[in-house]
C-alpha cells in the first residue's frame, strides 16, 4: 500500500524563495516545522492508502483529468494560517487561479470514490504550505508577520502538469515521490 495524493508541483523563483527565507528568519522564535522547498506542491486531492490495482486505475484517471484541464497560472499572494486564531496549525501562502478547476476537481473526486477511496470531502483551498506550527510560543510575532504579508504578491506559477505522488514518512518529515505525471495540454 502506498499513501498517495494528486498535486501540482510548485517551484517558486529565486526572489520568492528569498522572501520565504526572510519569513522563516522572522519567525525563528516560533516553533514551525518548515516544508523543504523541494516538497512545495499544490494539493488537488488527497487520496490516502492505495493498492497496486488502484494505482493502475489512477493512471487512466490522471490522464483523463489532465485532458479536462487547461494549463493555468496561480498567483501566490498573502500569508495566512489554518487553525483557530489563538492556536494556528499551518502557515501558508494563498493562491488565486487563472482558470476555475472546481468542476474538474469534483469530477475527479467522484471518480475516486467510485474506485473505493474514502475522501475527506474538504474543499479545494488554493494554498502553498510553508510549515506546520508546533507551538505558538510567540503568537504576537506570528500575527505581525501575517499582517505585514497580507497583501504581498510572492510569485506567479504556470501549471502544466498534474502528478500522482507517494508520500513516505522519513526521519525529517515526509518525502514525496512522483509516481505518475501527466501533461496538461488542452487549449481553448
Amino acid at each position: 500500500m502506498k499513501r498517495t495524493f494528486i498535486a501540482f508541483k510548485i517551484q517558486p523563483p529565486a526572489n520568492a524563495l528569498q522572501e520565504i527565507n526572510s519569513i522563516r528568519n522572522k519567525l525563528k522564535n516560533v516553533s514551525v516545522k518548515w516544508v523543504p522547498f523541494q516538497n512545495y506542491h499544490l494539493t488537488f486531492t488527497f487520496i490516502g492508502q492505495t493498492n497496486e490495482e488502484q494505482l493502475k486505475a489512477l493512471e487512466g484517471l490522471l490522464k483523463q483529468t489532465a485532458d479536462q484541464l487547461n494549463p493555468f497560472t496561480v498567483d501566490f499572494k498573502r500569508l495566512g494560517t489554518f487553525g483557530r486564531p489563538g492556536n494556528p496549525k499551518v502557515l501558508w501562502i494563498g493562491g488565486e487561479l487563472s482558470d476555475p478547476v472546481g468542476k474538474v476537481k469534483n469530477e475527479l473526486d467522484e471518480s475516486l470514490r467510485t474506485l473505493g477511496f474514502n475522501l475527506d470531502g474538504k474543499p479545494f483551498r488554493v494554498h502553498l504550505t510553508l510549515g506546520r506550527i508546533k507551538r505558538t510560543n510567540n503568537l504576537e510575532l506570528l500575527k505581525n508577520t501575517i499582517e505585514r504579508y497580507k497583501e504581498y504578491f510572492f510569485f506567479k506559477e504556470k501549471i502544466n502538469d498534474i502528478i500522482l505522488y507517494e508520500s513516505v514518512n522519513g526521519p525529517d518529515g515526509p518525502l514525496y515521490y512522483p509516481l505518475i505525471k501527466e501533461e496538461i495540454s488542452q487549449s481553448v
